[in-house]
């Protein structure tokens, strides 16, 4: 019997980690973007790269921005969480000093890029329709980029360029919250931002539109309109929030199964106990009218039924508490921020756990109160 509590508060740390996992990659703060109501559209132009102004991305986004329920349209060279990054080197000068950063996102997007995703800019300003072909050369750091390249410095009085042509300097206008481009569990990597009007980009850029309504519903509305804008370049458009369900698909199975088995577990273990503790009551029933004939009250039965309940529970909890370091071990890969021995988690477990113990010990319980032992007494 206590093996089954065991199991079940093991179940449950489990589920609560994996849960409070779940709640923590999926929090705007952690992804750097707010998911609701994004939609990402694939175009695939057909050359290397796109030139700045481009006029069939032009009219894409002027056809999209049209639709009733679109509150942003932006392009960028690719969208969050779609793997599509490019990596390169950054060089860059602040206050007098000068260096290399490897391995740096580079991404290139529009004016209404941050606006679109909901970003914070913590520091500067985004990017704007001025910054053309014909303004100073501008570029937006990401906030881990800041902090690992410029610890100290004022981050807007730096200077970055790529180390491939073209090799011209832009002045940062702009520090933003780390984007996850990835996955949501993955550390943020420093990552540059460069304007579409100021540099080329991939041939296969994504537009995010920031609708009003469910992306799922502004799907069908969003692709016809592009089809009929550009229907040689388009192929595909998705929400964004189908592709942040696709990259926790495997999390959200292990939730699930956890909840099932940790459902089934917490039933069994409640049947188990009502049914010994209602065995080892009715076996007990001549010493508790002994006991209630001796002047024991109604209230100490009960209270003595109750302890033994709780003494098979305990030793459970405690069997189980040593089962939640084997969870943890197992869903390590899968936990992000948290541990299966979480205080707030072993709380809520333990709050579960002293509600079925309640709920399955206390009739047997009642019912041994309750007897007459003078009857009882008489009877023997």
């Amino acid at each position: 019997m206590s093996f089954q509590f065991a199991v079940t508060l093991a179940l449950l740390l489990g589920l609560g980690a994996m849960f409070l996992t779940l709640r923590a990659l999926l929090r705007p703060s952690n992804l750097g973007f707010n998911t609701d109501g994004l939609v990402t559209l694939d175009v695939d132009f057909p050359g290397e790269n796109t030139a700045p102004g481009s006029e069939v991305l032009a009219r894409i986004e002027a056809a999209v921005t049209r639709l009733p329920g679109v509150q942003s349209v932006a392009v960028a060279g690719h969208a969050p969480l779609t793997g599509g990054s490019l990596i390169g080197n950054v060089e860059f000068s602040v206050g007098g000093r000068a260096g290399t950063a490897p391995g740096t996102v580079i991404q290139v997007v529009g004016p209404r890029y941050f606006r679109t995703l909901r970003t914070p800019i913590i520091q500067g300003r985004p990017f704007e329709p001025t910054d053309g072909t014909r303004s100073a050369a501008v570029a937006i750091v990401s906030a881990t980029f800041a902090r690992r390249f410029f610890p100290g410095r004022n981050s807007l009085s730096a200077r970055v360029r790529l180390d491939t042509p073209p090799p011209g300097w832009a002045r940062v206008v702009g520090v933003a919250e780390d984007v996850r481009e990835s996955a949501p569990e993955t550390t943020p990597q420093p990552e540059v931002y460069f304007a579409t009007s100021q540099m080329s980009f991939s041939a296969e850029p994504a537009l995010l539109a920031r609708t009003s309504f469910s992306a799922d519903v502004m799907l069908p509305e969003i692709e016809r309109a592009v089809k009929v804008a550009a229907p040689t370049y388009f192929y595909g458009a998705q929400s964004v929030e189908a592709a942040v369900r696709k990259a926790t698909a495997t999390r959200r199975f292990t939730l699930r199964a956890l909840g099932a088995f940790g459902l089934i577990a917490l039933v069994v273990a409640a049947a188990g106990l009502y049914s010994i503790i209602g065995y080892l009551a009715n076996q007990s029933l001549r010493a508790y009218a002994v006991r209630m004939a001796l002047g024991s009250t109604p209230g100490g039965v009960l209270a003595l039924v109750m302890k033994r309940a709780a003494a098979i529970a305990g030793a459970g909890i405690a069997l189980g508490l040593v089962g939640a370091w084997g969870i943890g071990h197992i869903l390590h890969s899968l936990l992000y921020g948290v541990a299966p021995t979480d205080p707030a988690i072993l709380a809520a477990a333990a709050g579960v756990l002293a509600l079925a113990w309640f709920l399955a010990a206390y009739p047997p319980a009642r019912a041994a109160a309750k007897i007459d032992p003078a009857r009882l007494l008489r009877g023997e």
